[in-house]
């Protein structure tokens, strides 16, 4: 009997970081969502998300969004706020998806950045095995 994609070992989201891109990022003014970051998928399944935003008081906000091989895939998250740290469990991914971050900011004065991006599973089986980690293909200032 052939294994369905259902029947077959997943990834799961937990608190096992499987793929990081830390390094903050500055921004500069740019009025639309544009890749900073982005780890290619090695393991199918669903994972958590997670990626920090640092915007400041004195400006308009600060946008991320995650994507999915160039398309939007999570939902729109804004601040002024230092160092507020976004979640979400997202999927199903697919082996060498793209998990992409992608951030925006408008205007105003201050120092705003992008760090803290990270890819969260482990697998179905808990196992204790770790899942491979991701390659980090895009880690840029914007």
């Amino acid at each position: 009997m052939a294994r369905t994609r259902n029947s077959m070992l997943q990834a799961v989201p937990s608190s096992v970081v499987v793929s990081s891109a830390m390094t903050a990022r500055g921004i500069t003014v740019v009025a639309t969502l544009t890749k900073s970051k982005e780890i290619v998928i090695t393991f199918p399944g669903n994972y958590l998300i997670k990626f920090v935003l640092n915007g400041s008081a004195t400006n308009l906000g600060i946008d991320g969004r995650i994507y999915k091989n160039g398309i939007a895939f999570g939902t729109l998250r804004t601040t002024n706020a230092r160092g507020e740290e976004f979640s979400e469990t997202l999927g199903p991914w697919d082996r060498g998806d793209l998990c992409q971050l992608y951030v925006a900011y408008n205007a105003g004065a201050g120092t705003q950045s992008v760090s803290g991006f990270r890819i969260m599973g482990s697998y179905n089986n808990d196992s204790g095995i770790p899942i491979p980690a991701g390659k980090v293909t895009v880690d840029t200032a914007v």
